[in-house]
């Protein structure tokens, strides 16, 4: 899916703003196309990459909030509420 074909058909796919990130998505999509040769299998794939990267992303970030967690009297002003 590389080569076009005719002259300007590359511009057929126009993403937009969101060329930034479309661009890397389908060249990986193609590169897992070309293990896979299935289109739907490549992308189920992709998404299940996305959502591993993720969620390791997210825990590391919510790992850091539970480290200090906040007792019930900080939280209410120490008026002693549990």
């Amino acid at each position: 899916m590389t080569d076009p074909g005719q002259p300007g058909l590359e511009l057929v796919k126009d993403y937009g703003w969101l060329t930034i990130l479309a661009k890397p998505l389908y060249w990986l999509l193609e590169k897992i196309h070309g293990y896979v040769a299935n289109w739907g299998w490549a992308i189920v794939l992709l998404v299940v990459l996305i959502f591993l990267m993720l969620s390791t992303t997210y825990s590391k970030f919510s790992g850091q909030t539970m480290e200090h967690p906040t007792t019930n009297e900080a939280a209410f002003g120490g008026r002693g509420i549990t």
